[in-house]
């Protein structure tokens, strides 16, 4: 019975911890404070792919081989720029609110039209009379309701973050870690407004605990927690295309399992995998109707589309490594207030000259464990490099996620070392 009531106590702490955390930093606010982006435009008229499916308007779906050379306004073109989960979100919550943007011929093409073109030059905000003439009623409408969606998401992440940090390291690296992200203007910007990195960010980290839980706890439930990340990483996929670095890691965890790991039931070990492997894909394309009919053609289009508007984007920005990297850090310290900014660079560096004095006076010994974790992310550190390098800020928010986490923890590491150590030995107390 104690054991309950401390339980039940320590979760009201932690979720007040973070709750007070959201108030503090201003996560509570008014989402209509952010003036309205062109990207919102874009996902809340391509939310009719869930009129599609629900109304089966099959037809809608099939697409031609020279897609990619189409106008970026033309259905071919639309049916394969993003995955399709964020539009059945936005557009099942919009259709029942009876705000269906795509309804509205008028404005749903003229919207299409200015997004191609980039016709935003003024900021316009969703409160204003102006905007409403400008881009339709039901449109303004449909991103004051879906930046709520992307609000929740983001909060959502926030939360998961927050609870897997403190199971796995302690109470003061989730504050930190969640602080220095909560405090970034790219965080309190894009999971703000209506589009889909957000709800990408949640199923990417919930399919990365089931991971850590699948490969890294010994317990009778690690079939259903292969079932599960199958299934989340199929959704992570279809909400926007980084999710396929999930694919990755997966292999990777299993591939230097089968190398370090000395007990190895290899025919259970290629059967386990297969299995996540077809459960990811039968998802996968259950949730994108354009790949029922040739489903390796169709994802080639997919990449091939998304690698073509990559290209492009380099031809005008491609930073290199090390400008890439130096801004990675101006964007991980930034913050609306200069305190808060000093104080993040002063934590950063702090937990640099940490893990240096480690590297450099410590043996390290590598497991499996760590030599996995190790090897993910410096591959996901030089997959998100190959796309955000175009200069686009919101293509940093996994990598400022990797330095927040790095940097609580080593500051967590760097404060035992300093005061905890230190207090057995002036009251001695015995410390095993």
């Amino acid at each position: 019975m104690t054991t309950l009531k401390n339980k039940i106590l320590k979760n009201i702490f932690l979720i007040s911890t973070f709750l007070l955390l959201t108030h503090i930093f201003g996560w509570l606010q008014n989402t209509n404070n952010n003036p309205i982006d062109l990207d919102e435009i874009a996902w809340v008229n391509d939310a009719k792919i869930y009129d599609w499916r629900t109304n089966e308007k099959w037809q809608n779906f099939s697409w031609s081989k020279d897609n990619s050379r189409k106008p970026w306004n033309s259905a071919d073109f639309r049916l394969f720029d993003q995955p399709h989960l964020t539009k059945y979100i936005y557009g099942n919550i919009l259709s029942l609110k009876k705000i269906e943007p795509w309804n509205d011929s008028y404005y749903h093409q003229k919207n299409y039209q200015d997004f191609a073109q980039q016709k935003l030059s003024d900021k316009k905000y969703i409160d204003e009379i102006e905007s409403k003439k400008f881009f339709g009623e039901k449109t303004i409408a449909a991103i004051e309701t879906s930046r709520k969606i992307s609000l929740t998401f983001g909060l959502s992440f926030f939360l998961l973050l927050f609870i897997f940090i403190n199971s796995n390291s302690s109470t003061l690296s989730a504050i930190i870690t969640t602080s220095l992200l909560m405090t970034n203007p790219i965080f309190q910007y894009n999971f703000k407004i209506a589009t889909a990195d957000s709800i990408s960010m949640f199923f990417i980290l919930l399919t990365l605990i089931i991971f850590y839980k699948l490969f890294f706890n010994k317990n009778k439930n690690n079939f259903i927690y292969l079932f599960i990340s199958a299934i989340t990483t199929a959704l992570a996929t279809s909400s926007k295309i980084n999710g396929w670095i999930l694919v990755i890691i997966f292999l990777i965890f299993n591939t230097i399992k089968l190398i370090k790991e000395e007990k190895i039931n290899i025919k259970y070990f290629w059967q386990k995998n297969i299995l996540w492997i077809l459960i990811f894909i039968n998802t996968y394309i259950y949730l994108q109707p354009e790949l029922w009919n040739n489903s390796l053609i169709g994802i080639e289009h997919f990449f091939r589309q998304r690698i073509t508007q990559q290209i492009i984007f380099s031809t005008t920005t491609s930073l290199n490594f090390l400008n890439y990297h130096l801004w990675i850090i101006r964007l991980f310290i930034e913050s609306h207030t200069k305190n808060i900014s000093l104080l993040k660079l002063s934590l950063f560096i702090i937990s640099l000259v940490s893990l240096l004095i480690k590297l450099t006076t410590q043996k390290i010994n590598l497991d499996w464990k760590k030599t996995s974790i190790i090897t993910c992310i410096i591959i996901s550190w030089l997959f998100f490099f190959s796309y955000a390098k175009v200069g686009f800020s919101r293509y940093t928010m996994w990598p400022l996620v990797l330095l927040a986490t790095f940097t609580s923890l080593e500051i967590e590491k760097t404060i035992k070392t300093l005061i905890i150590k230190k207090i057995p030995h002036r009251f001695h107390i015995k410390v095993s």
